[in-house]
């Protein structure tokens, strides 16, 4: 079998800060393709990420028996997994003192990707409230511009006036955006009467909040989730042994200070 991890020049190599980042291999993580400074400041940035996740870290996400958007005491068997960003502001780094152009930008460093299990009702109806409401509205648009484009109904709307058809047009285009803020506002409703769109009514991520993680995604009606199939296979805080791996990363921390 192929080393994996081959890159032993990289400063992450064989240590717990490159067991966090849970890559499947050298050539497909972005660490071995930064300079020895920016892997010094990775390694400091993933230190505040272990200091600022509970003890067990987030994998204790993955094992909910029920889902966890839902509502109420009755929830649906988890079939998908909702996945959201988490970020937290970083301690030493501030966004706007930071040059733009870096290929590694610490003032951002502290993201990290926490899945949800979700049952296939959620999904569905998440899903619908995300496109049904724009989808209603394109199709009234390109319905207007579609007839005004067809020369027996341009002829016969041109009749009243040369700008009739274009008024015509702008006449469904405002229609298409009126369906879709009341499918907006109706969706809401109903995604709000099932589940919990907030972090704050979700326990474990309402745990995250208090110590200071925020949702990357989303608006004050609600978190933005994007679904899979399965968890996923790499990235940082996706591998198991959580616990005891952010426990070594929070000794490797503080023998260096």
């Amino acid at each position: 079998m192929a080393e994996l991890y081959t890159k032993t020049e990289c400063k992450l190599h064989g240590t717990p800060y490159c067991a966090a980042l849970n890559m499947k291999n050298c050539a497909d993580c972005f660490a071995s393709k930064l300079d020895s400074e920016q892997q010094e400041a990775l390694i400091e940035d993933i230190g505040y990420i272990a200091a600022a996740l509970p003890e067990d870290g987030i994998e204790s996400f993955l094992d909910e028996p029920e889902c966890m958007l839902c509502k109420g005491s009755e929830k649906g068997k988890p079939e998908f997994f909702a996945q959201l960003s988490m970020g937290h502001d970083h301690p030493t780094v501030d966004y706007l003192d930071e040059k733009s152009n870096k290929k590694y930008k610490r003032s951002t460093a502290m993201l990290i990707p926490v899945q949800l299990p979700a049952c296939r009702k959620c999904r569905s109806l998440l899903m619908q409230s995300y496109f049904v409401p724009i989808i209603v509205g394109v199709v009234f648009a390109a319905a207007g511009l579609v007839l005004t484009i067809i020369e027996p109904v341009r002829a016969a709307l041109a009749r009243f006036g040369a700008a009739i058809p274009f008024l015509f047009f702008l006449m469904f285009v405002f229609i298409g955006i009126i369906a879709e803020s009341l499918l907006r506002i109706s969706y809401t409703k109903r995604v709000e009467r099932r589940m919990n769109t907030r972090a704050s009514r979700i326990a474990k991520l309402s745990a995250l909040t208090k110590l200071g993680w925020f949702p990357v995604h989303g608006s004050e009606n609600g978190i933005r989730y994007t679904f899979t199939d399965k968890p996923l296979e790499s990235g940082i805080l996706t591998g198991r042994g959580q616990r005891e791996l952010l426990d070594d990363i929070r000794s490797e921390t503080s023998e260096k200070k």
